[in-house]
Parts: C-alpha cells; sequence; structure tokens
C-alpha cells in the first residue's frame, strides 16, 4: 500500500529540510574555529608551520613529526593559497565540511531523512570533535576522515568499470591518506578495512572471484601510492621510517613501545576521565566532555547495553556491531601500549565506536523498537538525551576557547595582542634586518628555543607568499653570538629538537 499524497509530501519536505542540519553543524564547527584564534599552541605551531616547511624542503623535522598526509595536504594550500598562521583551521574546516556531508548522506540513505537527523546531530555535537577541529594540529583528524572514507567504501560498486575501479582506488588512497595524517586513525582503519572486505565477497558468485580480487587491487594500488609518493619525495626517507636520535617513526609519531600492566591502566583510566568528567590531558581542555553527567552517562550506558543485546540477538545489526566491537577493543588496547602523556586524543577511535553503536540502538529504536511500548519509549528518550547534553555543552565548551591554554605559546607568538599580530611584528622586524631576540620571562636571559616555530612561520610566509628570501638570525646559545638561521642546523642536530 503506498503513502498518502499528505505523507509523501511531508517526507519531501522533510529531506529538503535534512539538508539545513549538515550547514547548521559547519556554522557551529565555524564559530569554535574563530574563537580558538586568540592564541595558537606549540603542537599547533608544529603541525602547521615547522613541519610543513620541512616537508617543502624534501625532510621531516624528526622522527616525532612524520605525519606527512597531513603536512602534505597544507603545503599544497600554502602553494596555492599561500600562508597564513591559521589557514590550517580553515582547511580543516573545509574536511569537517565534506566529512560532515558524507556523514549525512551515508546516514539518510541508510536511515531516511526523518531518523537520519538525530544521529547525524549527535555526532556532529560531539564536544570532542567540536575541540579538536579547532586546531592546528593533526589531533583527531581520523574523527573527520572516517565519514569519508566510510562514503568511498560504500559508494564504490561492485562490477569492474573504469569508474568503480576509481573509486575503490580512492578508498584505499584516502584510508592511507588518513594513516600518514594521524596514527590514532589505524584504531579505526581495520574496523573499515573488514567491512571493505565483506561488502567485497558478498553475494558474489564462486565463478566471479576475479571480480573482487581486481576491485581489491585497485583499492590496494590506492593504498600504496600515498606512501610510495611520500618516500619518493624526501631525501631521506630513513628518518620518516625510524629516528634513531627520537624513537619515533611513521604510524607512531613520538610513541614508543613501552608496555607495562599499570602504564596501560593508568592510560586507560586517564582516556575514561577525558570522556566521563572533562577534557584535562595533553592538549586537550574540554570543560564538559562526551558523556559528562547523567545527561552524558545515562544514554551512553543505555547504548552500550543495548547494542550488547541486539549484538546476540538480532542477526541484521550484527555484523556492523562486530565491527564497533572492534574498533572499541582496539582504541582500549592499543593507546596504553605507550603510557606517556595519555588522554583521549590518542583514543579517538572510542568516540568512532561510541557514535557508531548510538546509530545502530537509533536504528532499532526508531524503527521496530526493542519488544514493549514503554521500553520503546525509554530507548527513544535516552537518544534524545544525549542530544540535549551536547546542545547544553556547546556554549561552555565555545566560551573556554577564550581561555589562556596550559599549552600556549608565550613567547614568539605573544608579543602582541594576537598571535596574527605578533607575527606581523616579527615579519618587521627582521625585514629591518633585525635578528629574533626573546628573554625567558623568568630569567631574563636570551633564548634560542623554539627557534624552529618563529623561523618557520617567517621563512615560510616568504615563500609561500612569493616573497624575496631574506636572512634570519638568531642567538646562539652555545657560542654566545649571532647566528643565521637555516633548516640544516635542525637537521644536524646543532638545535634541539
Amino acid at each position: 500500500m503506498s503513502a498518502s499524497p499528505d505523507v509523501s509530501t511531508r517526507r519531501d519536505s522533510f529531506s529538503r529540510v535534512y539538508w539545513c542540519f549538515p550547514v547548521a553543524l559547519i556554522l557551529v564547527q565555524l564559530a569554535f574555529t574563530l574563537s580558538s584564534t586568540v592564541q595558537i599552541r606549540h603542537e599547533e605551531l608544529g603541525a602547521s608551520t615547522c613541519n610543513v616547511y620541512w616537508l617543502e624542503h624534501r625532510t621531516v623535522y624528526d622522527g616525532t613529526s612524520t605525519n606527512i598526509g597531513w603536512y602534505g595536504l597544507l603545503m599544497l594550500v600554502y602553494r596555492v593559497a599561500g600562508y597564513s598562521l591559521f589557514y590550517a583551521k580553515v582547511v580543516r574546516l573545509g574536511i569537517h565540511a565534506i566529512s560532515v556531508f558524507c556523514l549525512a548522506s551515508l546516514l539518510r540513505r541508510w536511515l531516511g531523512p526523518q531518523r537520519a537527523a538525530l544521529p547525524l546531530l549527535v555526532a556532529g555535537l560531539s564536544p570532542s570533535l567540536l575541540y579538536f577541529n579547532t586546531m592546528q594540529a593533526e589531533f583527531g583528524l581520523d574523527l573527520q576522515y572516517a565519514p569519508i572514507c566510510l562514503f568511498l567504501l560504500l559508494r564504490s560498486g561492485k562490477s569492474l568499470r573504469p569508474v568503480t575501479l576509481l573509486l575503490h582506488a580512492c578508498f584505499g588512497c584516502m584510508l592511507m591518506v588518513a594513516c600518514l595524517s594521524y596514527p590514532a586513525f589505524l584504531i579505526t582503519a581495520p574496523g573499515l578495512l573488514l567491512v571493505y572486505v565483506h561488502r567485497l565477497y558478498k553475494h558474489h558468485r564462486t565463478d566471479k572471484k576475479h571480480i573482487p580480487a581486481a576491485l581489491g587491487l585497485a583499492a590496494g594500488t590506492g593504498f600504496v601510492l600515498p606512501l610510495l609518493a611520500g618516500v619518493l619525495y624526501l631525501k631521506a626517507p630513513g628518518l620518516l621510517l625510524y629516528d634513531p636520535q627520537t624513537g619515533g617513526g611513521l604510524f607512531r609519531g613520538g610513541g614508543r613501545f613501552a608496555f607495562s600492566l599499570r602504564g596501560w591502566w593508568d592510560a586507560l583510566n586517564r582516556t575514561l576521565s577525558d570522556l566521563l568528567v572533562q577534557g584535562n590531558s595533553y592538549y586537550f581542555e574540554l570543560p564538559e566532555a562526551d558523556i559528562a553527567g547523567l545527561t552524558g552517562a545515562v544514554p551512553a550506558v543505555f547504548v552500550m547495553i543495548a547494542a550488547a543485546y541486539l549484538l546476540f540477538r538480532d542477526v541484521e545489526y550484527r555484523f556492523p556491531l562486530l565491527v564497533v566491537l572492534l574498533v572499541a577493543v582496539l582504541g582500549v588496547l592499543l593507546p596504553g601500549l605507550d603510557p606517556r602523556l595519555p588522554g583521549l586524543r590518542r583514543a579517538t577511535g572510542l568516540l568512532v565506536a561510541l557514535y557508531a553503536a548510538y546509530a545502530v540502538v537509533w536504528a532499532r529504536a526508531s524503527s521496530r523498537g526493542f519488544g514493549g511500548p514503554r521500553f520503546d519509549i525509554l530507548a527513544v528518550t535516552f537518544c534524545c538525551l544525549l542530544l540535549l547534553h551536547h546542545l547544553l555543552a556547546v556554549a561552555p565548551n565555545l566560551v573556554s576557547l577564550q581561555r589562556p591554554s596550559r599549552f600556549r605559546d608565550t613567547t614568539w607568538f605573544a608579543v602582541e595582542d594576537t598571535p596574527l599580530k605578533s607575527l606581523d611584528y616579527w615579519l618587521q622586524h627582521t625585514a629591518s634586518g633585525y635578528a629574533l631576540a626573546a628573554r625567558d620571562r623568568k630569567t631574563g636571559e636570551l633564548t634560542q628555543r623554539p627557534y624552529s616555530e618563529i623561523f618557520s612561520a617567517l621563512a615560510g610566509y616568504r615563500l609561500w607568499n612569493g616573497l624575496e628570501p631574506i636572512p634570519i638570525g638568531g642567538y646562539d646559545q652555545k657560542k654566545r653570538r649571532p647566528i643565521e638561521l637555516h633548516v640544516r642546523l635542525w637537521e644536524e642536530y646543532y638545535f634541539d629538537h
């Protein structure tokens, strides 16, 4: 029996309204991004300027700075659009816009526009997502890349047409770019690969096995190409894989294997505190966490219980929940292998698992329910409660971005009222022939750290904006004399990293 004309009209109207939700989410993120420009942190300077400038010279700063997927993207943007101190925030906002529309399309196709709105809003208003997206460092990029990769995965067909092969190659390429951009994506990547293999071989006849093999080969080729391009581009790719000075390297940054049961447990507790109480770990300062308080914890507990129920009782949702379980287990286990500087930024895969489980539970609650009117009403209420929690968290988290971060730069980019004005000051200072000179606020002595950040910002500004290069001088504390700054000083470890 077909729907009545009035019902069909209402559905069509809501389908058009639905696309206002991703636009609204992008505007919320824009507000967070603009509020975050009052200061800049050292990791942000390194990831958006210093490491990009080093990559422009076909090298990496050191083994802890090997996320060339993010640095390479910024390098291309700076070459085309020029350089400004906060352009990396604009790039992240652009990635976020693509990610939100990919997620909106996936949910709409799966649940329909009326049922898809709630999980879209809940995931898009994630306090951690909104916070990480204000960063110029690569933290949280996996949260943005996961929907894009899943969109490409599910949009790729199962024939051997050229466009289909290209889509499979794009999926593989995007998967590697995400891994090269932020190592925490390795928590989510196995889940995506499991979905890909399952989808590739599902419903294929035994005499057509060459089709999934060919499509898998296309995806594998796309997967290898970004890494191969990075290795060929660098002058000394060995440093990308392993840096004997720092012990860091590709797909792990500064992470090292230092497992101990006590260290792993402490790291897990720190991550759970970031989720359940407030963000208070390394480069994660957030007053209202994703599932803090009753309005956050109660829906989260319900989602976990309901997901466990569906995993054992509903065949329809078993496979997606097994994928969610895999990502959750990896999110618990992997970050604790190096217990130093723990926190949610290393375990963002847990957020991917949480919101994926939420979407599955909502899909069941909003369709067939869980077996009784009262329980079904309770289930819908719990799901809506998490949206209320996220909405209430927007204002305090937005205001908190104006507060001084304990990780902010207080030397080079704090000589004027804002980081942008400070950069302008040093541009004029060095253009007039003066050397860089900053004094420690406590001792009053001249300092050379971190010259890498201000030097790369000044030299990069001139390079990417088409200005003539000029000598940039500093102060050599070792020899107590002025020195001209250049990349080789760090490549040869004359200056500490």
